[in-house]
């Protein structure tokens, strides 16, 4: 019998804004191998909201950590019909990411970079549930997965529970990489001995990239969040709706992309390169999703010496809390907050990781904040 295969990632990012404040986000992830027969994962998160604070008040709550995920998978079969069990804590394969892809068929990451994150090793996603629970996954050929999960929350202080399930389709070919899921959550109370039903939530998701990625491609992410079935109407469709969508072309050695999005606060809060000020991001009822548009250009093939350096930038239009359907009526009536955002980033491999830095520039809101509205962004990932 093989030893066991231990493979890990880590990183962390300092974020310095001029007023001056300074936070951090780092994680640890790792997996081992049992001989394509076991495999075990491991995903850890902590963000700070403030070192400052941290260091002068550390019995206070200045930082949040996370359990992403813990995970055993089993797995049986032959090279042309394959089968995986798992059990799992946290955020196991979800919808809305390219995660599944990525385990199942070994393709490179899809998602946007705008949507880099470091709050875990899977990233950003659009519905980012968490619970225990199970899965079964089958993989047929070279080109045909599925899955099912079963999963369970809990909220110990309001008394609620959460049963979701979910169905997943991935289809991987040439010019086509797709992950679809579809699922419903049944949300229940337990304060009393009596179980009631309180709704009952569906949601689903589609991952795409169609084209050569080497020339012309487009990437799409879309679906609806936790539509809730007992209040259907205009209003909370359009809050559960989210979409990303992103023409990529690639020429004289640099990639270009146009997106335009409409994605909920709790993707948006993972994400590095688009920040917001607090009066904007809050957790109000008007404040639950960001529509906008962002402009991409970079190129690795920087060379300082002997290593490799990718540098671009991104330009962002967005208005935060308003959907699709809101936006019109929001610029409208003069209540929209539209923010303007200028982010050039740089990476350079060293030190057998990944050294990248950013400065993201609010221009809106640099009158009103000065320093604060500029971050400057230092991080480093590394293979263990």
């Amino acid at each position: 019998m093989s030893m066991p295969n231990f493979s890990g990632n880590m990183g962390v990012l300092g974020d310095l804004t001029f007023t001056p404040n300074i936070n951090a986000d780092a994680y640890f992830a790792g997996q081992i191998d049992f001989s394509d027969k076991v495999i075990v994962r491991t995903d850890f998160s902590v963000q700070t909201t403030s070192i400052q604070n941290l260091l002068s008040s550390p019995t206070s709550v200045n930082a949040k950590f996370s359990i992403q995920e813990i995970s055993g998978t089993v797995t049986f079969g032959s090279n042309t019909l394959r089968h995986f069990i798992s059990a799992f804590l946290g955020e196991f394969e979800p919808s809305g990411s390219d995660v599944f892809l990525q385990r199942q068929f070994g393709i490179k990451p899809l998602n946007p970079t705008l949507m880099t994150s470091w709050n875990g090793v899977n990233g950003t996603s659009a519905y980012p549930f968490y619970g225990l629970g199970a899965s079964y996954a089958i993989h047929a050929g070279q080109n045909f997965a599925g899955a099912f999960y079963l999963s369970h929350s809990a909220d110990l202080v309001a008394a609620t529970n959460s049963l979701d399930s979910n169905l997943r389709f991935a289809f991987v070919s040439h010019n086509l990489e797709l992950d679809a899921t579809a699922g419903v959550c049944l949300a229940y109370n337990t304060s009393s001995s009596i179980f009631a039903l309180d709704n009952v939530g569906f949601h689903a998701s589609v991952t795409l990239l169609a084209g050569d990625r080497n020339l012309f491609s487009v990437f799409f992410q879309g679906g609806m969040g936790n539509l809730s079935g007992t209040s259907i109407n205009a209003g909370t469709f359009t809050d559960s709706v989210y979409f990303f969508l992103e023409p990529r072309f690639v020429a004289w050695g640099w990639h270009f992309s146009a997106a335009a999005f409409s994605l909920p606060f709790s993707t948006i809060d993972r994400m590095t390169f688009l920040t917001y000020p607090s009066e904007l991001a809050g957790s109000s009822t008007a404040n639950k999703s960001s529509v906008g548009f962002n402009l991409n250009a970079y190129t690795n093939h920087v060379k300082l010496g002997s290593t490799h350096a990718t540098g671009g930038a991104h330009l962002t239009f967005s208005i935060p809390g308003a959907n699709i359907i809101t936006v019109a009526g929001k610029i409208g009536a003069g209540t929209a907050v539209p923010q303007f955002t200028i982010t050039p980033y740089f990476s350079l491999n060293i030190f057998g990781g990944t050294l990248s830095t950013a400065l993201s520039l609010n221009v809106t809101e640099l009158a009103k904040q000065g320093g604060g509205a500029i971050h400057l962004m230092l991080g480093l990932r590394s293979q263990l």
